[in-house]
Parts: C-alpha cells; structure tokens; sequence
C-alpha cells in the first residue's frame, strides 16, 4: 500500500504503480505532489482512498485500467489543471460528481 502523504517531498511527474503487492493508495498518499503530472493506475489498485490526489496542482492526466476500482471522497479535489480521468466502462458505475474535482 502507499501511505499518507508518502509522496509530499517529492518533485514526481510521473509514478509507475505496476508492482502487483500495491492494491489501496491509501488516503491522501499523493495529496499536494507539487510535481505530478501524469498517474497510470493498474488493474491490481483497489482502492484510492479520501484526499488520495488532492490539491496536485500540476495534475493533468490519470489513467484508470481497473474496472474494480473504488475512488475515495474528494480524491482529485483542487487538481485545477486535470483535464481528464480516463476509467473503464462498467455497469456499476455510478455517482461520479464534483467531489472529483
């Protein structure tokens, strides 16, 4: 899993998530990443917890491959320069609203 604010310090633009063991990005793990410009989440991420991307202001693409995902409240909140979120179609998917951005 990655933690709370793990990625705070770092100056990231980009984060590979390919490591099978990393099933939740945990709450607030990527909020504030300064740097992050692109994220590619995998079929083996579960969860993205509360807070987990937010106020990444240099965030403008994020790619969702799994079409079991569950996306934590406010979890792109403040991302002002996200232009898209690309997600599987699945027939479970519903309530997608403003707490994204």
């Amino acid at each position: 899993n990655i933690f709370l604010n793990q990625f705070i310090q770092y100056q990231i633009k980009q984060f590979n998530l390919e490591n099978d063991s990393i099933k939740t990005i945990m709450n607030g793990s990527f909020k504030d990443c300064c740097s992050l410009a692109k994220i590619d989440i995998p079929s083996n991420v579960e969860r993205i917890g509360k807070l987990g991307f937010a106020g990444s202001s240099k965030l403008e693409s994020v790619v969702i491959v799994s079409k079991n995902i569950t996306i934590g409240e406010k979890a792109f909140y403040n991302c002002q320069k996200l232009k898209s979120i690309s997600i599987p179609l699945h027939k479970n998917l519903c309530n997608l609203n403003s707490d994204l951005k």
